[in-house]
């Protein structure tokens, strides 16, 4: 899994009827300034029947190797979303120092770090 920093662990995931999928009204892009701070706002539609709660997205290493997002500790709250309900979150971001396209990788966690989806690609910041 590129982009991952550890192997997903735990053996309560994945959920029976857990599902999640980047909802279309997430921006494909968002230009910004060298250094230039903003919010990215993030749609995950909840495409399983059951609901989440307590659960976070967590960033990940980027595939560029140079980070968007804080990653020290970062998390970001996930609203309670239940079956085909979209989560949006307004993640905070930063561009580097020079042109180009930089992605930041994402995956969902619960309130003890453990892997939702362990066997998925992370979902992509673009």
């Amino acid at each position: 899994m590129l982009g991952l920093t550890e192997r997903p662990r735990g053996l309560r995931y994945p959920l029976e009827g857990d599902r999640s999928e980047q909802h279309e009204e997430t921006p494909t892009l968002l230009e910004l300034a060298p250094w230039e701070k903003a919010v990215f706002p993030l749609h995950i539609r909840n495409s399983g029947s059951g609901s989440w709660t307590g659960r976070f997205l967590r960033p990940m290493a980027p595939v560029t190797g140079t980070e968007t997002v804080p990653l020290r500790g970062a998390r970001f709250s996930v609203p309670s979303t239940g079956p085909d309900e979209v989560a949006i979150l307004d993640i905070p971001v930063r561009a580097p120092g020079w042109p180009g396209v930089y992605r930041q990788q994402f995956k969902m966690v619960d309130s003890e770090g453990t892997f939702c989806f362990p066997g998925l690609t992370p979902s992509a910041l673009r």
